[in-house]
């Protein structure tokens, strides 16, 4: 930062970091600027009339949270700046947008609680079909148009203008990614890779697998991507590599905008979840990403169907046994349509015995649930009838 910026934002009155002071903050600049708008606190969102868009609140509020009090005002500066200005136009052809395109990789949680909350604040509306491709379990590259002061998103409707398919969208982005990729594969020790640029794609240059298989690694890469400015590579069989990617990652857990922070292996060119061997002396701490990862996700859309009134889904919890290892469970929904999360336990109250309940493995429950489509993270719903026969098999248990 320029020294001149630093004098100037050091009489800036400091800001808050709780919800409540973000939100005056904000609101005394949007009167000031004189821009319409409407919020909505459960949403946490405002609508901009200049804009003419839904402007979620939630990534912002983290930034905010997480930089100097001195540099709070930057972040209500952006949304001020971009709540005031219609987004820009996207090309209509192809060949005009083809060289502006850039990918994205997504958690395919955000997708399923995005299209809930944009059927919820405009129910009027169908809400967006997402561009997207399967990337890796959990993963996708969605290809965005890549603008001066903003990344837009890419409906399905804008692909079908263009006369494309999401394969050539995708293999476009990913052409624009690899030209604009210098040697940004930094060794901080021997083996040990970090990309941050900072330009909003690192995490997205894990797709460039040629660049990545190039790395010198003991074994096959490793990696994590926890959010879209750093993406950490190591080797499968180096453990002291192991060693500081858990320890990065860890450290990322604070930042903002995080996605998928668990490992991804490479194995014959595409990238598959990582877990460590049962004696891996970190293979606690590993099991702990996934928890925290599935606990936010759950968490994220139970609160969404909460709010919506449309359901319910039972909560995603876990525990540490005695011998130290961490299980996931849920409480079984004695309703019917009830949904639940995937996890390794689930308790399941005894009619017989109304004070007692018994925690019984994913697999025995399974067959009384059905999957429920087009849902991440995984959810499961629950059968008519199925309460007998899981009473049955209590009785064997």
């Amino acid at each position: 930062m320029p020294f001149w910026s630093r004098k100037k934002v050091q009489k800036q009155r400091t800001l808050a970091a709780d919800r409540a002071s973000f939100c005056a903050a904000l609101f005394e600049r949007l009167d000031k600027a004189g821009i319409g708008y409407r919020y909505d606190d459960d949403k946490f969102a405002i609508f901009s009339e200049e804009s003419g868009g839904v402007h979620f609140l939630g990534n912002t509020y983290t930034e905010y949270v997480a930089a100097p009090a001195d540099e709070r005002a930057h972040q209500i500066s952006e949304i001020v700046r971009s709540a005031s200005t219609p987004p820009p136009a996207v090309p209509d052809s192809w060949d005009d947008a083809r060289a502006n395109v850039m990918p994205r990789l997504r958690d395919t949680a955000y997708y399923t609680c995005a299209t809930m909350q944009l059927r919820a604040l405009q129910p009027d509306l169908d809400p967006m079909v997402f561009c997207k491709r399967s990337f890796a379990p959990g993963l996708a590259l969605e290809p965005a148009y890549d603008m001066p002061t903003q990344i837009g998103a890419i409906a399905q409707s804008q692909l079908d203008g263009w006369g494309v398919d999401v394969e050539t969208i995708v293999a476009a982005a990913l052409e624009n990614l690899a030209v604009r990729t210098g040697d940004c594969f930094q060794a901080v020790t021997p083996g040990f890779y970090v990309c941050s640029t900072g330009d909003a794609y690192d995490s997205s240059r894990m797709a460039l697998v040629d660049r990545i298989v190039a790395l010198d690694v003991d074994g096959a890469p490793l990696a994590v991507a926890p959010h879209r400015d750093v993406l950490f590579i190591t080797g499968a069989a180096d453990v002291a590599g192991r060693a500081r990617l858990l320890e990065a990652v860890q450290q990322s857990l604070a930042a903002p905008r995080l996605e998928a922070f668990v490992p991804f292996v490479l194995v014959d060119g595409a990238w598959k979840r990582w877990r460590p061997a049962a004696d891996d002396p970190l293979a606690s701490a590993w099991t702990m990403l996934d928890v925290e990862l599935n606990g936010r996700n759950y968490g994220e859309l139970k609160s969404l169907i909460d709010q919506a009134e449309t359901g319910f889904l039972a909560k995603f919890n876990a525990i540490k046994t005695a011998e130290g290892e961490i299980l996931s469970y849920s409480v079984y929904p004695a309703v019917a349509g009830g949904w639940m999360p995937r996890t390794d336990l689930v308790s399941v109250l005894d009619y017989d015995n109304p004070s007692e309940s018994h925690m019984l493995p994913w697999d025995i429950v399974a067959p009384y649930l059905r999957a429920v489509p087009d849902v991440a993270p995984p959810v499961f719903e629950t059968l008519r009838d199925s309460d007998a026969a899981l009473q049955a098999e209590l009785a064997v248990a």
